[in-house]
Parts: C-alpha cells; structure tokens; sequence
C-alpha cells in the first residue's frame, strides 16, 4: 500500500484516568488535555487504511522525521545536518529530499542541507555541482581528510558514481581490511568472549 495522507488526530491522553477535577482544569486551560497524534492513510483496495506511526516502517519513520526537519528549516532559511541521509530511506527519496533544497521555487529562501551518505546514486544525475560534493578518506595514520571533488579534472560527460566506484577520486573502503576483518571473525566466531555478529557496527 502507498502513503495516501497525513492526519493529525486529537487524543485524550488521559483517558482511563482518574484525574482530580482541579487538576484536569488546569490541564484543559493550558492545552494539555489534548495531544495531537499523527497517523498515516494509506490507499487500500477498497478505503484508505490507517496506521499509527509507531507501526510503519523504519523508512517511513525516517522519511516524516526529515520531512520534517526539512519544511522546518526551508521556512526559518535554516541549516540542518544529516548524518547517513540514505539510512532505512530509497534513493529516489533521498534524491528528491535533496532536490527541494536546490530548488529556487521549493526553496526560495535559501536553506541549507549539509549531509553524509554512502548512497552513490546521488553522484549519477548531475543533481550536485563538484563543488558541492566533497569526499572523506584516511591516510595511513587513520586521519581523515575532506577535499571536494573539484580537485579532480573531470572529462566531458564523465560518469561520477563509475569514477567514484573505481577509486579515482579515493575515500572508498579498504576491502583488504574488511576481507581481513570477517576472516577474523569467522574464526573467532563462537569461541567464549567472542562477539556476536550482530553486536558489531
């Protein structure tokens, strides 16, 4: 089923309660006596269908929070930072989240994103200029360094994620070092003080 709407629906979050009279006044005079509770319509076959937000996906969560954060900040003209924009959410979502900040008519007051991913698609569509992507790689002492894609002289028509994928801009993982790093753990795998592999990040 596809997200239909967004409603907010007042609730008594004291219902059941035995609340004293004085003190459920005080409540209904500063506000308190009702709280807006979103849920989420989606199309069904017949009727849309209703969910709350505590029983949706991981990327529909993660798409409302930034929705959110998002359409705060165009209206203030405020920045935000994300940390692993692409986490639990589609590329074409991340792409579009992107785009309505580099839009001049979804974002005419000139909010900033400033984001980190892993998701290369973002560098395949020409959304970004170079000078706005900008890349983190560690050297041999394990110190990172950010330099912005601009550095590179780029080919007419070059693809960027292929270039990327190839390793000709650098910051793309040491895959000997996580051949290395599973290999370890296979064979430590079980044996008493091991981790499990779920407890490893």
């Amino acid at each position: 089923m596809g997200v239909f709407t967004v409603e907010a629906k007042d609730v008594d979050p004291f219902q059941g309660m035995d609340v004293p009279g004085p003190l459920m006044s005080r409540f209904e005079k500063e506000g308190l006596h009702k709280w807006p509770v979103l849920r989420i319509l989606h199309t069904g076959l017949r009727d849309p269908v209703a969910f709350d937000v505590a029983d949706e996906s991981n990327g529909t969560k993660a798409f409302l929070t930034l929705t959110s954060r998002t359409l705060s900040a165009i209206s203030k003209a405020g920045t935000i930072c994300i940390d692993e924009l692409d986490a639990s959410l589609h590329s074409l979502l991340a792409t579009s989240l992107v785009h309505r900040f580099l839009g001049r008519e979804s974002n005419p007051k000139g909010a900033q994103l400033i984001f980190a991913t892993h998701e290369t698609n973002l560098l395949s569509n020409n959304l970004l200029r170079r000078d706005q992507i900008w890349f983190t790689e560690k050297d041999k002492n394990r110190v990172s360094h950010l330099y912005p894609l601009s550095d590179f002289n780029q080919q007419p028509n070059e693809n960027l994620e292929t270039g990327y994928l190839q390793g000709r801009y650098g910051a793309i993982p040491f895959i000997n070092n996580s051949n290395a790093f599973l290999t370890a753990m296979a064979k430590n795998y079980g044996k008493k003080g091991s981790p499990a592999p779920e407890a490893v990040s």
